[in-house]
């Protein structure tokens, strides 16, 4: 889904950019995913990298890559699916390349995603699943920055191995109140 974005709706923090994510990077996505270097956070196993690509612009309904603004070297992904306008919620997703996961700067994508779903669809709530072995590095921010909603133990297969599965979400009252301060002190001076 590309949609024209209000000006007011900031997409670039002091460390991070958030732009559409060139095919050749979605591509890359994919070999990562293939090395186990990037988890598969997709329903399905897609076989061919042009499935693969094609089954990240059907199914999500916004997403960008995460960009350096240092390097310009674009780090991650993040995505919402499930965009649901009746009830105001939409789930999220993040992946990081290897070596930017245990950084918090890349971080600073998520808050602006966040902004840009409340304000861009008038959202309620965001919501989030993660995996045990992803779920430790955010743990931290649970009843603070989100709460976790629930736990399905022994509910993912990851490696053949069963792990639980954590649901966390933030809703619009919890942003206003902790995320948009985030915002406004992460923001790009502006030129």
């Amino acid at each position: 889904m590309t949609a024209r974005i209000p000006p007011s709706v900031p997409l670039t923090s002091r460390h991070t950019r958030l732009r559409p994510p060139p095919v050749s990077f979605l591509h890359h996505i994919y070999e990562r995913t293939r090395c186990d270097d990037v988890p598969v956070l997709w329903n399905a196993d897609y076989e061919t990298p042009e499935r693969f690509v094609r089954s990240m612009y059907a199914d999500n309904d916004a997403q960008f890559a995460i960009e350096d603004v240092r390097s310009g070297r674009l780090v991650g992904l993040i995505s919402a699916y499930e965009l649901d306008l009746h009830h105001g919620t939409a789930y999220v997703t993040l992946a990081l390349l290897p070596g930017y996961r245990l950084r918090v700067w890349p971080l600073e994508a998520t808050i602006l995603f966040a902004n840009y779903l409340f304000v861009r669809f008038n959202l309620r709530k965001l919501c989030g699943r993660s995996v045990q072995r992803d779920f430790v590095q955010l743990r931290s921010g649970a009843d603070h920055f989100f709460d976790l909603e629930g736990v399905l133990h022994d509910h993912a297969m990851i490696d053949g191995e069963t792990q639980d599965l954590y649901l966390a979400a933030v809703d619009r009252e919890r942003w206003l109140r902790v995320g948009k301060p985030l915002l406004d002190r992460i923001r790009a001076p502006a030129v």
